[in-house]
């Protein structure tokens, strides 16, 4: 049974957080046991989980945003390429840019759901490979 819930706490390093149900309990999750990109998981997201017993008490998995069907997403993009520049810049692997632009997204728009917080970052994504800004 699919149960539903906000984020209480979540550490993207050591992968550990809680989320407290609509039934005002808290129940632990790792980052393991996400859907979505780690990153999305922030304090007040929704999401939608299941519950199982462990040997620590209660735990989520199959934790999901609230809404999230999972399926693909469709972007796109225009065939328009610039010519490349002449001014050299860091060329940032794919997930220390998403890493990153996830901290600017939130900082500076923090009322947008973690689903527009996911779109968004895939489209910034794409218009930086397109760019040659980030490695594919």
């Amino acid at each position: 049974m699919r149960h539903s819930g906000r984020i209480l706490r979540f550490d993207g390093i050591s992968g550990y957080g809680s989320i407290v149900s609509d039934d005002d309990e808290e129940i632990r999750l790792h980052a393991a046991d996400l859907r979505d990109d780690k990153y999305l998981f922030v304090p007040g997201t929704e999401v939608s989980f299941e519950i199982e017993e462990s040997g620590h008490g209660l735990k989520a998995y199959d934790v999901a945003l609230a809404g999230s069907t999972g399926g693909p997403v469709l972007y796109v993009l225009s065939s328009r390429r610039e010519e490349a520049e002449e001014d050299l810049c860091d060329v940032l692997p794919r997930s220390e840019f998403l890493r990153e632009i996830t901290e600017v997204i939130v900082v500076a728009v923090p009322s947008l759901s973690a689903r527009q917080i996911l779109q968004l970052r895939a489209h910034l994504a794409r218009f930086a490979l397109s760019h040659h800004w980030i490695e594919g």
